[in-house]
């Protein structure tokens, strides 16, 4: 899997997580409490492999397509996306994707274990 597929499967993953706590419904605290869990961990090891490895990787390969601030998901996905894929190609992408994924086991699932976050 290269690292774009891997990213939009994250964000897939976690939009997934929304819906299912949308329809929880009012009542169902528990739920709603473990589905904020999962969207807190699956959203700190995403931004742990997104930063420590992705960004740095797209700013060394392909530092044409980093001038652009991201304002959402979609605009990742849609925009910058295509521009990384066509600037670092394919075997560059999947060399990453396979360090991303085997990166993402061992990435914090609290926030407050990412060094950033409790500097």
């Amino acid at each position: 899997m290269d690292a774009i597929v891997l990213l939009k499967e994250d964000h897939k993953t976690v939009e997934k997580l929304f819906k299912q706590f949308e329809q929880a419904g009012p009542d169902a605290h528990r739920t709603k409490q473990k589905i904020v869990a999962q969207v807190v961990e699956e959203l700190t090891a995403h931004t742990f492999i997104e930063e420590t490895i992705f960004y740095p990787a797209v700013r060394a390969g392909a530092p044409d397509t980093t001038g652009h601030i991201l304002e959402s998901v979609e605009e990742e996905e849609k925009d910058w996306f295509p521009q990384v894929r066509r600037s670092m190609g394919r075997n560059r992408l999947q060399e990453l994707g396979e360090e991303m994924a085997e990166a993402k086991g061992d990435a914090p699932r609290d926030p407050l274990g990412i060094p950033s976050a409790s500097s």
